[in-house]
């Protein structure tokens, strides 16, 4: 009993070598626990709290979410070894980890508790390999979409730069949309232009509906660089939705078709675009096993 009350999500690991599940109350997050199946011994032990999922993977290794109310990290777990090691930050209750359309990468948008900055990383399964590490310093870069064969991720791209002492935002350049290769880590701006901010998509945040085969929609809004008071009615300004999410600008969006593969722009209504089917939508989080 004790910690060990209320163990839940018992998951083995493929080989049957090991065991996960969650341990004890709801905090921010339960106790995870991974044990050794034929010695019982501990490979790894979270806190009472704070552990938000684990997965074991198809490439042995154990993907570990835990933190804390305001954030956390996700790590890799060896559990053949006990070696942890540190993939990138989550955000507050680990939203947005979107994993692609074969579950062979998984791609992270995370915020910071309090403020406008945002971060993207991604690991691929298969090779073991941090293809988007993420960045020291952060920028705005957010939403999440992977191509239909799984193979590339594309992301929003903005730079912004916050000043502690004038608690102001500065925007100096326009939103790019930018394709990373999920196997290489190659980088590619696909849609950028010094006069114009891209966004995913017709509607408000940003959020995809459908691709058209290699073509997504994106929205174009004329830009100039800017600086806003960081307050408490920021995420209500006019001037700060348009820069943030594209939504309350002052002109309306130009609506193109964006084709991911050869970075060619047309325009939505003339373009002659295939059948649509789903996005990837996020999750909440990995399952646990």
């Amino acid at each position: 009993m004790g910690d060990f009350e209320q163990c839940s999500d018992f998951t083995y690991s493929a080989d049957g070598k090991y065991l996960g599940f969650f341990f004890g109350p709801e905090i921010c997050g339960r106790g995870i626990l991974i044990l050794d199946a034929q010695t019982a011994n501990t490979v790894y032990r979270t806190g009472a709290g704070g552990g938000f999922s684990f997965e074991f993977l198809t490439n042995g290794r154990v993907l570990i979410a835990a933190g804390h109310c305001e954030g956390g990290a996700m790590s890799l777990l060896d559990p053949r070894t006990g070696e942890l090691r540190r993939l990138g930050d989550l955000g507050i209750g680990a939203a947005n980890n979107v994993w692609n359309a074969t579950r062979t990468a998984l791609a992270v948008s995370t915020t910071p508790y309090r403020g406008a900055e945002g971060a993207i990383w991604g690991y691929n399964v298969e090779e073991d390999f941090l293809f988007l590490p993420q960045p020291e310093e952060w920028q705005l870069d957010d939403h999440l979409v992977w191509t239909p064969d799984g193979t590339h991720l594309l992301y929003q791209h903005r730079v912004v730069s916050y000043a502690v002492g004038t608690n102001i935002y500065a925007f100096p350049s326009p939103r790019q949309i930018v394709r990373v290769d999920a196997t290489t880590g190659e980088h590619r701006v696909l849609a950028g232009d010094p006069r114009y901010d891209f966004h995913f998509c017709a509607g408000p945040y940003s959020w995809c509906d459908h691709w058209h085969g290699d073509w997504i929609q994106v929205r174009r809004f004329p830009f100039e660089p800017r600086q806003i008071l960081y307050s408490d009615d920021f995420y209500y300004l006019p001037e700060a939705t348009c820069l943030l999410y594209g939504i309350d600008c002052a002109e309306p969006p130009e609506l193109s078709a964006l084709n991911w593969r050869t970075g060619e722009l047309v325009p939505w209504d003339e373009a002659a675009l295939p059948t649509p089917i789903p996005v990837t939508k996020p999750t909440e989080s990995p399952p646990a096993g």
